[in-house]
C-alpha cells in the first residue's frame, strides 16, 4: 500500500499545464460508487461515510494510523457537520481519477506529474481563472490568469493564506493557499473488497 501512496507523487509528462483527467469512468459499480460520495460530501453523512470506509482505512503513514477509529479521530467526528473532510472529499472528487491494477486513486495529480517533479514543491492552480498577484493581496494586480497551470512553491507567508510561487515561465507572484493543490494533499484510494467499493485510503503527506 505504501510503495501505491507514493506512487501519487510521480507519473508520466509534466507540461506548463496540467488538467485533470479522468480514467475511472467505465467501470458502472465505480461510478456510482462516486456519485454517492459526491451526495454523502454534499449532505454532510457521517453514517453514510463510515460505511464505505474500509475497515482498516489507512488515515495516516503511522502504526497507529489505520482503521475507521483513526478516521474519526483525525476528522474529529464528535461533531461531524463541523468536520473538514467533507470539503475535502468535494475537492478531491472534481480533480479527476485514475485507475491502475484495481486501485482508484483521486485527484489524478499525482499520476499526471513527471517524475522529476518535487512533491514539496510543485503546485497545481486549480480555480480556473485565479490570478498569478504582484502582491499577496486580493486587490493587487494580475501578473498571469491561472488555468490548471503548476507553480514552484518559493516562500509560504506568515499568514499562511498566501503562497509565493513561480510559473515555469519565470513569472512570479502570490497565490492564496485554497488556490491551489500539492500532490502530497489529500487523496483517495478506492478498491474492491470482500464487502464491496471502499475507500482504503484517505491521507496526506508521505
Amino acid at each position: 500500500m505504501n510503495s501505491l501512496l507514493l506512487a501519487l507523487a510521480v507519473a508520466a509528462s509534466s507540461p506548463n499545464r496540467l488538467p485533470p483527467v479522468d480514467q475511472c469512468t467505465k467501470d458502472i459499480a465505480f461510478k456510482g460508487f462516486r456519485q454517492d460520495l459526491v451526495r454523502i460530501s454534499k449532505e454532510r453523512d457521517a453514517a453514510a461515510l463510515m460505511d464505505v470506509l474500509d475497515d482498516k482505512v489507512m488515515t495516516d503513514f503511522g502504526p497507529e494510523g489505520n482503521g475507521k477509529a483513526a478516521f474519526t479521530k483525525t476528522w474529529q467526528f464528535d461533531e461531524p457537520e463541523t468536520s473538514g473532510v467533507w470539503d475535502e472529499i468535494a475537492a478531491i472528487l472534481r480533480l479527476g481519477c485514475t485507475v491502475e491494477n484495481g486501485v482508484w486513486a483521486m485527484p489524478s495529480l499525482g499520476h499526471q506529474l513527471d517524475g522529476d517533479a518535487d512533491p514539496f514543491e510543485t503546485f497545481l492552480a486549480i480555480d480556473p481563472g485565479s490570478a498569478l498577484r504582484a502582491d499577496p493581496s486580493d486587490e493587487s494586480k494580475a501578473v498571469a490568469r491561472l488555468n490548471w497551470d503548476l507553480l514552484t512553491l518559493l516562500e509560504v507567508l506568515p499568514d499562511g493564506e498566501w503562497f509565493k510561487m513561480r510559473l515555469r515561465d519565470g513569472r512570479s507572484g502570490f497565490v492564496r493557499k485554497g488556490q491551489l493543490r500539492n500532490p502530497l494533499d489529500y487523496r483517495m484510494l478506492v478498491q474492491r473488497t470482500d464487502n464491496g467499493l471502499r475507500i482504503t485510503a484517505f491521507i496526506a503527506g508521505d
